[in-house]
């Protein structure tokens, strides 16, 4: 795989820049969930303190599967990279749509979700992006493959 040459189109950095936004958004409402925890805690055993370690691990790597696409799209123009996002994001905005369906279904109603606005952050920036990356000037960065433009499948 060669790198990627050329100017890359607005779109394909948005579409990058919503991706990490949503990692990192991720990433951090896990390492502060986990300060809050660790702050009511008095008193540690060794036990909780390899949990805790285990959670900081497991929410570093979940940023770095994030960024594995981010990076194969800017810097490979890696298609495969693309349906990956967006098969990702049609799964998440579908199951939230089912989920919030269901409970308007169950209660009658719309629920309150001023508390819990962060649950639709991941479906949103991820279809957002999914759909920034087949705008018109993405696609044609990702078919050139001249030698001023994304030739990463030469």
């Amino acid at each position: 795989m060669k790198i990627a040459k050329g100017p890359r189109p607005w779109s394909i950095w948005a579409s990058c820049a919503l991706v990490l936004l949503q990692g990192l958004w991720h990433l951090g409402a896990e390492l502060v969930d986990l300060y809050q925890w660790i702050s009511l805690l008095e008193t540690v055993s060794q036990q909780v303190r390899a949990q805790i370690d285990w959670r900081i691990v497991t929410a570093c790597a979940r940023f770095t599967i994030v960024c594995i696409p981010v990076v194969a799209i800017l810097f490979f123009a890696s298609s495969i990279a693309k349906w990956l996002i967006t098969i990702t994001a049609s799964y998440l905005v579908f199951s939230i749509a089912y989920s919030v369906l269901s409970i308007i279904v169950r209660l009658g109603f719309l629920p309150n979700l001023e508390g819990s606005w962060g649950v639709f952050i991941t479906p949103v920036s991820l279809g957002l992006a999914s759909i920034l990356l087949f705008t018109q000037r993405s696609a044609l960065w990702f078919q050139k493959k001249e030698n001023n433009y994304a030739t990463a499948f030469e």
